[in-house]
């Protein structure tokens, strides 16, 4: 979730294990300090599937879960001025959505990113988007509305990696330090259109390409 353009909470990966059918985790956040006096104020939410609906198969049938659905998402915002009095802003089918450049993602299988689809000024607070469709209202999961109190994932330290070979051609193997829950940064150059495939792995083949799986 973004507040004129500024990330909210210190936090990654959010998503956590719950039976949705059950419990279903809320996060607060203090936002006075993102908004903006006497000016327009955007509030933009991207959503992924998470473990709400893991598509991919695993040991312990994530897929065949009863409350799999397409991700969606509530949110109040309580805004309380200096003499006291309270307001709340709630998502309705007044705000506005759309698909974005995301094509796919998933806790295991990674994610598709085409970067043509990328809206460019989506969470920008002078930016207008006349043209987006309204949000839809949609059944919210059946569990009780909890607060969540296991705190997120925060990005602890950034690592250089120790070196890079091209086992084949164009095909660059980058190794880190150390094994860590993350992910890599890389810029990259070409034409449009060009897929770049980025994959992870814990060990290596003799030929010195990422095992996959391992």
């Amino acid at each position: 979730m973004l507040v004129n353009g500024h990330k909210v909470g210190p936090g990654v990966l959010y998503s956590t294990m719950y039976d949705y059918s059950k419990t279903v985790p809320y996060q607060s956040f203090d936002v006075t300090s993102l908004l903006r006096k006497g000016k327009r104020n955007v509030v933009s939410i991207e959503l992924g599937n998470g473990w709400y609906n893991v598509m991919e198969r695993d040991v312990w049938g994530w897929q065949h879960a009863p409350w799999r659905a397409w991700p969606r998402v509530r949110m109040n915002l309580l805004m309380r001025t200096a003499i006291g009095k309270s307001t709340w802003l709630a998502t309705n089918p007044t705000w506005q959505a759309s698909a974005g450049p995301r094509l796919a993602d998933g806790v295991y299988n990674g994610e598709v990113y085409d970067a043509a689809l990328k809206i460019h000024g989506w969470n920008h607070p002078d930016r207008a988007m006349p043209n987006l469709a309204h949000a839809k209202i949609v059944t919210a999961p059946t569990g009780r509305l909890t607060s969540q109190l296991m705190p997120p994932c925060e990005v602890a330290e950034h690592l250089a990696p120790v070196s890079v070979t091209e086992p084949e051609p164009h095909v660059f193997v980058v190794k880190f330090p150390q094994n860590m829950s993350g992910w890599a940064t890389l810029t990259a150059k070409g034409q449009p259109g060009v897929p770049v495939v980025l994959r992870y792995g814990e060990r290596l083949f003799a030929n010195g390409l990422a095992m996959p799986n391992g």
